[in-house]
């Protein structure tokens, strides 16, 4: 999560990077700031505000990718309040919903007007 968050704000600051540069910059941040201990403590404020940013606009009805270490899957929200949104997961068949805090993973919005 923390280099797709790396990336996610090298793209918003400098929208004219090239993917390939802001990839690369991307993974070497994030290298750095693992071989520093101290660097993860001052990591969690950056990324929670990454992930409040992207999903600012999120609202009940809205389709959003919802990204995990390994996986991306697509979800419905279903409410929000603050920085807690409800999501329905995608595995088929469940009828439960999830809770989770915005501040402590990445939705993105699927980008589609519907």
């Amino acid at each position: 999560m923390a280099w797709g968050a790396v990336f996610m704000a090298i793209v918003a600051a400098v929208g004219s990077a090239p993917i390939r540069v802001a990839a690369l910059l991307s993974i070497i941040i994030v290298l750095v700031g693992a071989a520093y201990p101290k660097m993860r403590g001052i990591w969690r404020p950056v990324s929670a505000s990454v992930g409040l940013a992207l999903s600012r606009n999120l609202k009940p009805g809205d389709r959003a990718w919802y990204v995990r270490p390994g996986r991306a899957d697509l979800v419905l929200v279903t409410a929000r309040r603050g920085v807690r949104v409800t999501i329905v997961p995608p595995e088929p068949g469940v009828d439960e919903v999830v809770s989770v805090r915005r501040t402590r993973v990445l939705l993105m919005p699927t980008g589609r007007d519907s």
